[in-house]
């Protein structure tokens, strides 16, 4: 939640929403969290930030399996020169 605005921060921490579950929040979850069009461009910044938190996480996810599978001695991951 570092990138965030301490306002929303605040709210989110409020609403008890942890940093785990700030990558499943939708547009709905955030127009309920900052309702009214005051709020738009902070429910755009943080629509923003959980797609970033999204795909940090399926990096992350994506990147364990490939080393699972270089483990497990899958023919896929080997160097094509062996």
């Amino acid at each position: 939640m570092d990138e965030l605005d301490a306002a929303t921060v605040s709210t989110l921490r409020a609403a008890n929403i942890s940093e785990e579950m700030v990558s499943t929040l939708s547009r709905e979850d955030l127009r309920d969290l900052f309702p009214g069009p005051e709020n738009f461009l902070r429910r755009k910044r943080s629509g923003e930030s959980v797609m970033v938190f999204q795909k940090r996480k399926l990096a992350e996810k994506t990147q364990n399996q490939r080393v699972l599978l270089l483990l497990m001695g899958h023919p896929y991951l080997r160097h094509p020169l062996q």
